[in-house]
């Protein structure tokens, strides 16, 4: 996967993933590597991987 697919890709991140990873004090487990491969997931989906 090349850098711009990767860019291309977090774009279809749900918007309350991007806003607890991008305003949240918490630090999370999540990679860049791992969310690249969750945007394709449903946004509820989304939510659920990376906080829960």
């Amino acid at each position: 996967m090349t850098i711009s697919s990767r860019q291309l890709r977090l774009a279809y991140l749900a918007p309350e993933v991007l806003k607890q990873l991008t305003c949240g004090r918490e630090a999370t487990a999540v990679s860049l590597y791992d969310l690249c491969f969750l945007a394709g997931d449903a946004w509820l989906e989304q939510e659920q991987r990376v906080f829960d």
